[in-house]
C-alpha cells in the first residue's frame, strides 16, 4: 500500500485498474453519507458477517459450508444472484470506487470496461481492490508498516499513534463515527482547514488530519496537569513533544 499516494489523495492503480479516493465533496454532493456507508458496507461484508444469520437459522448448516468455501467475491456475487437491490447497491460501489460507467457481474467476477477495453476483475484482484478501498475509506490497517524508528522514543510514538488509528478504525467499522462529526471537529480545531475548504480532502485526509488533533489534544492534557505530575509522568510528556518531527512520517 503506498500511503503517499493515499496522503496526497491520489487514485491506487491494483492490476492496471484505478482505484480512486472520495472527497468529502463528492460523498456530501453527489453520494450522499447514507449510500456512502451502504457501498462500503457491501464491500467489506465477509463471510464472518454472515455467522450470526447462520446462529439465527437463516442458513442449514450445509449452506453454511457453501459459504464457507466462497471467496469474497464469490460470497457477494452468490448474494447478487438471490437479491436484485443486494445487487444494484454491490454493482453502484463497483461504479463509484473505480469510476466507471460499465459494470458486469459474472461467475468468473466483475467485468469492467475501462477505456473502451473490458477487465475481468476476478477473486484475486478484487481482494487487492478491497483492500485499497477499505484503506482509503480509512477502514483498514495500512500494514503498519515502512517506517522504521530510529530510537526509542520514535518507537513509542509510533506505537501510540498506531493505536489511536485502530480505535478510529474500530469505531469507524462499528458506525461508532459519523463522518459529518469528524468534518467539524476538524473543521473547527485545525489551523489550515475550515468549513470552506475542507471538502476538498479525501476521507483519509480527513482522519489523518483527525488523528493529529487527538494526539495534540493528548498531549495538551498532559501540559495542563504538569505541575501535578511526578518526575518520571514530567519526563515522558517533555518526550512526547519532541514526536512534532516525525508526525507526518506516520
Amino acid at each position: 500500500m503506498n500511503k503517499s499516494k493515499l496522503l496526497k489523495g491520489s487514485p491506487i492503480s491494483v492490476q492496471e485498474i484505478l482505484v480512486y479516493p472520495l472527497t468529502l465533496s463528492e460523498i456530501v454532493d453527489e453520494i450522499g453519507e447514507n449510500e456512502y456507508n451502504s457501498l462500503l458496507a457491501i464491500l467489506n461484508m465477509n463471510k464472518e458477517t454472515l455467522v450470526s444469520s447462520f446462529n439465527d437459522g437463516v442458513f442449514t448448516p450445509e449452506e453454511f459450508n457453501e459459504i464457507n468455501e466462497l471467496s469474497s467475491l464469490n460470497l457477494l456475487i452468490m448474494l447478487s444472484s438471490l437479491d436484485s437491490n443486494f445487487q444494484t447497491t454491490f454493482i453502484n460501489a463497483i461504479k463509484v470506487f473505480l469510476k466507471v460507467d460499465n459494470v458486469e457481474i459474472t461467475q468468473q467476477g466483475i467485468v469492467i470496461n475501462v477505456n473502451k477495453i473490458s477487465k475481468l476483475i476476478d477473486s484475486s484482484i478484487f481482494d487487492d481492490i478491497k483492500f485499497t478501498i477499505m484503506n482509503q475509506n480509512y477502514l483498514g490497517d495500512t500494514k503498519k508498516d515502512e517506517f522504521k524508528p530510529a530510537n526509542p522514543k520514535a518507537q513509542m510514538l509510533l506505537n501510540k499513534l498506531n493505536k489511536a488509528k485502530e480505535k478510529i478504525q474500530k469505531k469507524n467499522n462499528e458506525k461508532g463515527l459519523e463522518l459529518s462529526d469528524v468534518i467539524s471537529i476538524v473543521a473547527t480545531y485545525s489551523n489550515a482547514i475550515n468549513l470552506i475548504n475542507i471538502w476538498k480532502l479525501t476521507v483519509y485526509q480527513l482522519y489523518e488530519n483527525y488523528l493529529r488533533i487527538l494526539v495534540w489534544d493528548e498531549y495538551h492534557n498532559d501540559i495542563t496537569l504538569l505541575p501535578h505530575m511526578e518526575e518520571q509522568g514530567k519526563k515522558a510528556v517533555y518526550e512526547k513533544h519532541w514526536a512534532k518531527d516525525i508526525k507526518k512520517l506516520i
